[in-house]
């Protein structure tokens, strides 16, 4: 049978044999517009900007990370209510390079010529982010922050104040200073102090060649060590918190508010017990040259104090002011 001529063809017939092709190119056109339409966006998500000065602001997730390194220069990071991250970053002879996408921040300086001169970070970033910054040469500064932060320092001070998540924090020569502080933080230091004051987060603290001194402190779990050096505490004892304190070659302060119940475990060496609250003895001596237990009051939080060739020092709290 011989088919008829497009041009014998009814009006129906040729609807039905146009009607594929219009499909067809209805969908190849809006596959192109969708592919077409993903290069913003990734270009968008993806920034990277270097250069010696950098003032930059751009969305970011409120729990992203961020990742700031530097071989010397200072770095302040600061939290806030928003979306975005703002990067303001100069240095004077080094590069500056900022990678980042909406969930990830990577900040670097290197030297030029192995020489970096003064360079200076500062960052205000979501307060739910996590952090973490490395400076070789410089100080370290976080502040108003909820997140979880690590802060490593090879030589210079790591400052922190307002935080209320999870801090890792060490410096080989330099001190750590924190205040407002709550959560759980890890304070360790070579050559250097740890001054932490007004806060009611979980402490662990220690240092080899330096001061633990910790103030107006409401938590219920704290552990404080120096090996050459002295430990002090003053705060509050929960009924059911556990504090440790240990000194290698220096004393050991810590003040008792009136009206606190706790089970004391003391010891020392070569050095002596000294105390301005009457103990009732407990276990008495349970191992080594001086290490006794007294009861306070009716008993209720756990506190230990080993000093090698320190003194224990136990000291009345002063009454606040009314």
């Amino acid at each position: 049978m011989r088919r008829p001529s497009p041009s014998r063809r009814s009006p129906r017939a040729k609807a039905a044999l146009a009607a594929p092709r219009r499909r067809h190119v209805a969908t190849t056109l809006g596959a192109a517009l969708l592919f077409a339409g993903s290069f913003p966006a990734a270009a968008h998500a993806q920034r990277e900007i270097s250069g010696s000065r950098i003032d930059t602001t751009f969305a970011f997730r409120a729990t992203g990370r961020i990742d700031i390194s530097v071989p010397a220069g200072d770095i302040i990071v600061s939290g806030w209510n928003r979306d975005e991250v703002r990067v303001q970053a100069r240095s004077e002879r080094g590069d500056l390079e900022v990678h980042a996408s909406t969930a990830t921040l990577d900040v670097r300086a290197s030297a030029v010529a192995r020489r970096l001169g003064e360079t200076r970070l500062e960052l205000t970033v979501p307060r739910r982010a996590s952090v973490t910054m490395n400076s070789h040469l410089g100080a370290l500064t976080i502040r108003d922050f909820a997140g979880d932060v690590t802060a490593n320092a090879t030589s210079g001070t790591v400052v922190l104040a307002d935080l209320t998540g999870t801090a890792t924090l060490q410096t080989v020569t330099g001190d750590i200073r924190g205040e407002r502080i709550g959560g759980r933080i890890k304070a360790t230091a070579v050559n250097g102090n740890v001054v932490l004051q007004n806060a009611d987060a979980e402490i662990a603290a220690s240092t080899t060649n330096g001061r633990i001194l910790l103030t107006a402190i409401r938590s219920r779990s704290v552990k404080a060590g120096s090996i050459n050096g002295t430990v002090e505490f003053e705060g509050a004892f929960h009924p059911q918190g556990t504090y440790a304190f240990q000194a290698h070659n220096g004393n050991i302060t810590f003040y008792i508010p009136d009206g606190t119940g706790a089970t004391l475990e003391v010891g020392t060496y070569s050095g002596h017990l000294e105390s301005d609250i009457p103990l009732t003895l407990g276990g008495g001596r349970i191992r080594g040259q001086q290490r006794y237990t007294f009861t306070l009051g009716g008993g209720g939080a756990t506190i230990s104090a080993l000093s090698y060739s320190g003194n224990i020092f136990i000291r009345r709290a002063p009454r606040p002011n009314r």
